[in-house]
């Protein structure tokens, strides 16, 4: 197994690179009880079904006003519109779905830079890429 270098990791809205100095995607889903009570009394265990699946991403960076990736993230975030979503560990290959922008935050310390930290949910699947 070869380790990937978190660096090469490239985040994108459509085919513009995101200035990320930070970015996290999340994978999960709900677990559904369908435990038979006369087998659980038996056996002292529950099963489960896999349910709905859910993704998400997480971005923070440098705040660059023009840069056309962040200026679509903040308009989709303003218009409540799809934005498609690009996570490459390796810098080429990974996943991609569209989502929502649930949140488009800008930040600094009057000592430091201006960053900003973006929340997106899934508006569908995640596919590999």
């Amino acid at each position: 197994m070869t380790a990937i270098a978190a660096y090469n990791k490239v985040v994108k809205e459509g085919a513009v690179a995101i200035p990320a100095t930070s970015a996290s995607l999340s994978r999960g889903g709900n677990l559904l009880d369908d435990t038979d009570i006369a087998e659980a009394a038996s056996t002292g265990f529950r099963s489960r079904l896999a349910g709905i699946k859910d993704w998400s991403i997480k971005l923070d960076g440098p705040y660059d006003p023009a840069n056309a990736a962040l200026i679509a993230l903040e308009a989709a975030w303003l218009a409540g519109s799809v934005v498609a979503m690009h996570y490459l560990p390796n810098g080429t290959v990974g996943f991609g779905g569209n989502a929502l922008v649930e949140s488009f935050d800008v930040s600094g310390d009057v000592n430091g830079l201006e960053v900003y930290s973006c929340s997106m949910q899934a508006d569908g699947a995640l596919a590999a890429e």
